[in-house]
């Protein structure tokens, strides 16, 4: 034995409230295909044909090389593989391919801020998504996302639930892992790909 000692759990810090008032303001560009925010040493933009944040540029640098997207799929553990997970679960690896974003919203409720809201389609599992960013002057972006998939609509009642990042299951389907004929979801994220040089 080297070393020991105890944490008190769980870590409690206190995070002070952003001062709107301090913040730059943004400008605020809606195209046809592309939604752009400016702000200082910053830009961010949005593709309005997928929904998905596809730039962000601090000081002319870019920061994406592919999109901050939802992810639904994970990696199969050993145990996840006795189980056969990765079998079972397989609509939520490809679902994503299905994706259709429908009505995009965009408001500027302050000259410091901008809120996007998406509202999707993920039609193999038959469910509906809503993502929204909230950019502020300061260069930061809020993502929080909510999800329902039912599933076969034959099956019985089922669904999915997830809000800002945590997710539940609940539902009355039988056999393992399934909601009303839908496999459990196996991760309710986002993922983002960084330029080479960010490693």
């Amino acid at each position: 034995e080297l070393a020991w000692d105890q944490f008190k759990l769980p870590f409690e810090k206190t995070i002070a409230a952003a001062d709107m008032n301090s913040m730059p303001s943004l400008k605020l560009t809606d195209s046809e295909n592309q939604i752009n925010i400016e702000g200082t040493d910053f830009s961010v933009s949005v593709d309005r044909s997928t929904g998905f944040l596809n730039s962000w540029k601090y000081k002319g640098t870019e920061l994406v090389a592919e999109p901050l997207m939802p992810d639904l799929w994970r990696a199969p553990t050993d145990n996840d593989r006795g189980n056969g997970m990765h079998n079972r679960c397989t609509i939520w690896r490809t679902a994503m391919q299905s994706w259709k974003a429908g009505n995009i919203t965009v408001t500027q409720p302050t000259p410091k801020e901008v809120e996007i809201s998406i509202n999707a389609r993920i039609e193999d599992v038959n469910g509906n998504y809503t993502l929204k960013y909230n950019i502020y002057g300061s260069g930061t972006i809020q993502v929080s996302a909510e999800g329902q998939a039912h599933g076969n609509p034959e099956a019985m009642e089922g669904m999915v639930n997830s809000r800002g990042g945590r997710s539940a299951t609940r539902g009355t389907g039988r056999g393992r892992g399934t909601q009303g004929g839908l496999a459990e979801l196996p991760r309710f994220g986002m993922r983002l790909a960084l330029p080479k040089g960010f490693e």
